[in-house]
């Protein structure tokens, strides 16, 4: 299966199934209209998990974004 080219479901479990409703791997897009940031699934989601390393760039990624929006 292709890899996807925006955001949304991969099919892929790069660290394992955390939990039974695991869906897998996700990328999201970060985008900022009008004033707000968005974060965009590609698809609804209930739940992420987040690994310390990608917490970490994902916070480095929404100060980043809001402070060029200041």
């Amino acid at each position: 299966m292709p890899d996807p080219v925006g955001p949304g479901s991969t099919g892929k479990f790069p660290e394992g199934k955390l939990r039974d409703d695991d869906e897998g791997e996700i990328r999201v897009a970060l985008t900022a209209i009008d004033g707000k940031i968005i974060i965009d699934f590609g698809k609804p989601v209930k739940w992420i998990g987040l690994g310390p390393t990608d917490a970490i760039l994902l916070g480095e990624n929404l100060v980043k974004r809001g402070k060029a929006m200041l």
